[in-house]
C-alpha cells in the first residue's frame, strides 16, 4: 500500500465530505495527530482503523486506498 496516496484520498475524502481531521481522529478514538500523521504518509493505519475509517468515510477500503470515489 503506497502510505502516501492513501493519504492524499483520506484527505481528498474529508474534503468531499466537509469533515475535519479532528473529527474523524474523534470518530475513530485516536489522537488528532495520528490522523496527520497517516495524512502526511508519516504512519500508516492498521487494517483494523482503515476499515472504520472507510466506514466513517462512506466508502470501501479498495476505493479509500485507489482514491476512487463515486457519489
Amino acid at each position: 500500500m503506497d502510505r502516501y496516496a492513501l493519504g492524499r484520498n483520506i484527505f481528498n475524502r474529508l474534503q468531499e465530505i466537509k469533515m475535519s481531521q479532528y473529527r474523524l481522529a474523534e470518530k475513530l478514538d485516536v489522537h488528532e495527530g495520528t490522523v496527520s500523521k497517516w495524512i502526511n504518509g508519516a504512519r500508516e493505519p492498521k487494517a483494523s482503523m482503515l476499515y472504520m475509517m472507510s466506514k466513517i468515510l462512506g466508502v470501501s477500503m479498495e476505493q479509500l486506498m485507489e482514491g476512487v470515489f463515486d457519489e
